[in-house]
């Protein structure tokens, strides 16, 4: 089919499975979410795991973390993949770092600062045909541009500034026997709710899963009451399980003596 890799295609949890696969099938499999750490790399390995390992800096917690795991991996013959988390270039930089220490048998795609429209750096990466060039200065080899960190953050303009990031996760399970007509018009409400919600500029991205109604959702509000105020006013909320993780507080919230 033309297919040379497949990523993580189980749980993160289910080593068993992701081992399976990766002996009985041609098509290499690349664990991804189920190894972060070195730790989690050797107990991959020692279940017989033959694919190969998706590295992440910020996924790992830095680069010498992610370079351990990657010598767990070459240790057990595991190849390795130099992944990105959609970093900007000051993250991207610190994995080139690492990743041109290694032998990444499947290559890496490091293409996060191409889908900025601006960054906060004076001079930025240079990709041509395919290939990045590694800055060559002292330390990451980026220069932060001053100007550009103070412009980012500031409140825009005419609206109230928004304090808190929140990710949400909730599943909808609408109980055997409801009424299919009464169903699909509460999701119609909901689907305007969200709609408005998302002109607002407080329910800002929503990523389906896949098979499954439900939802991972970030929402930029004010504070905790807010989020309440909005969770509570959605149609399906009296079928919803809800879990509620608070990301962090704006830049533009934090006062100076709190840097």
């Amino acid at each position: 089919m033309g297919v040379d890799l497949i990523e993580q295609p189980v749980s993160a949890h289910d080593n068993a499975a992701l081992v399976r696969l990766s002996q009985q099938i041609e098509t290499a499999i690349l664990a991804d979410e189920a190894v972060a750490t070195a730790y989690d790399g050797y107990q991959l390995a020692q279940q017989g795991f033959t694919g190969a390992y998706a590295l992440k800096i910020a996924k790992a917690g830095g680069p010498n973390s992610v370079l351990a795991l990657a010598r767990v991996a070459q240790a057990a013959g595991i190849g390795l993949y130099g992944g990105t988390m959609l970093e900007g270039t000051v993250g991207t930089v610190a994995s080139l770092h690492a990743w041109s220490t290694l032998p990444l048998q499947w290559g890496t795609e490091m293409f996060g600062p191409l889908l900025l429209k601006d960054d906060i750096v004076s001079v930025p990466l240079t990709f041509a045909d395919g290939q990045v060039a590694l800055p060559q200065t002292p330390g990451l080899g980026v220069e932060l541009d001053e100007d550009k960190l103070h412009f980012i953050p500031a409140s825009r303009s005419g609206e109230q500034e928004k304090k808190m990031l929140f990710k949400v996760e909730m599943t909808v399970n609408i109980p055997p026997g409801f009424p299919a007509n009464e169903a699909e018009e509460i999701k119609k409400r909901e689907k305007a709710y969200s709609q408005q919600l998302q002109r607002e500029g407080k329910w800002r991205h929503i990523w389906r899963v896949a098979g499954l109604y439900a939802n991972v959702s970030i929402f930029d509000v004010q504070d905790a009451e807010e989020l309440h105020q909005i969770l509570m006013g959605l149609p399906l909320y009296p079928f919803m399980a809800i879990k509620v993780e608070a990301l962090c507080r704006h830049p533009s919230s934090i006062r100076d003596d709190d840097r």
